[in-house]
């Protein structure tokens, strides 16, 4: 299963994402409670960027997803995988 999710902001460190894509028409969707770890993909690719660490405790704002093209996030998965 998967859903797509609007986008809402970007920092340093995290990808944020409107939890509840029906707030802006977009259907079904989004990220709650249980999705702790899932991946973020690039649409309409295999591409992960971030996973999926909280939100707020309705699911009806945004997500908080860690990066995981930051320096620290690299050095952690490049000691499992080759990296591009």
């Amino acid at each position: 299963m998967f859903s797509t999710s609007f986008f809402q902001g970007l920092t340093r460190s995290w990808l944020k994402l409107l939890m509840n894509s029906d707030a802006r028409g977009g259907g079904n969707g989004g990220s709650c409670y249980g999705d702790s770890g899932s991946p973020k993909f690039v649409h309409a690719t295999n591409t992960v960027v971030a996973v999926t660490t909280g939100g707020d405790a309705y699911c009806r704002a945004e997500n908080y997803n860690q990066r995981l093209d930051v320096a620290d996030a690299r050095a952690f998965l490049g000691q499992y995988l080759n990296l591009p």
